[in-house]
């Protein structure tokens, strides 16, 4: 999956592992994520988690050095359950 502006792809087929690539909440490769949208993306990691799957996300919005920050709030709500 992954949420690049004019080609994102949002539902995911089922298939052993989950792959989330994130391009940018304001722009290509640019933007911090609200907490809203990264919460929700957590819960649709844990629930792919829940059934077994292996779940991966990486964060390719570095343009401003917010990817770190993203992927730690990310991994913090997965966590949170």
């Amino acid at each position: 999956l992954h949420d690049m502006a004019g080609s994102a792809i949002e539902k995911a087929p089922i298939d052993p592992f989950l792959y989330v690539r994130f391009h940018g909440a304001v722009g290509k490769y640019y933007g911090s994520y609200p907490d809203e949208v990264l919460c929700t993306w957590a819960s649709r990691l844990r629930e792919a988690m829940a059934q077994g799957r292996d779940v991966y996300a990486y964060f390719n919005n570095d343009l401003g050095g917010t990817a770190v920050q993203n992927a730690k709030t990310l991994i913090r709500y997965v966590r949170e359950s």
